[in-house]
């Protein structure tokens, strides 16, 4: 799947998320990434890698 396609299925899914917000999320499950550090609580509830400091 591309990562416009993934990005767009979690848009989808996750209405509050912005398209740049669901590609960089996209991008991290695609490559596997351990965590992902942001300020935007919103992200928690998307993905169990987020990170907010």
């Amino acid at each position: 799947m591309a990562y416009a396609d993934a990005a767009a299925a979690l848009k989808a899914i996750h209405r509050a998320l912005s398209l740049p917000d669901a590609l960089v999320l996209a991008l991290a499950e695609r490559i596997d990434a351990d965590a992902v550090w942001t300020f935007d609580r919103r992200w928690q509830s998307v993905d169990p890698r987020v990170m907010v400091p």
